[in-house]
């Protein structure tokens, strides 16, 4: 019972790291990826935004333009989308960019 056990964990971490791997984005995207939270950061902290953002710096808002990179080269593709979008709806809510729909 307990080899069975072993195999099935093994297949599972296995998956899981081809998994994940499988859905890492290109270097080219996650150097746009990076520049874009970085400038994001930016415009959230700086003199004019940074009271009416409340922006403190951590893992999604740093001016770390590596640490977003090499995230960004693990996360699968829907983290990348998330975090974009929560940077640009805080931006947009404190008044930091203008948002437009798509429709």
């Amino acid at each position: 019972m307990l080899s069975k056990i072993s195999v099935l964990t093994s297949v599972v971490g296995v998956t899981l790291i081809v998994t994940g791997s499988a859905f890492a984005a290109s270097p080219q995207r996650c150097q746009i990826y990076a520049a874009n939270a970085v400038h994001e950061y930016q415009l959230g902290t700086n003199e004019h935004n940074k009271r009416s953002c409340g922006i403190q710096t951590d893992g999604r808002w740093q001016p770390n333009h590596d640490n977003h990179y090499n995230w960004c080269l693990a996360a699968p593709d829907a983290w990348l989308v998330s975090e974009q979008n929560a940077r640009t709806d805080r931006l947009s809510k404190c008044g930091a960019i203008v948002k437009f729909d798509d429709n």
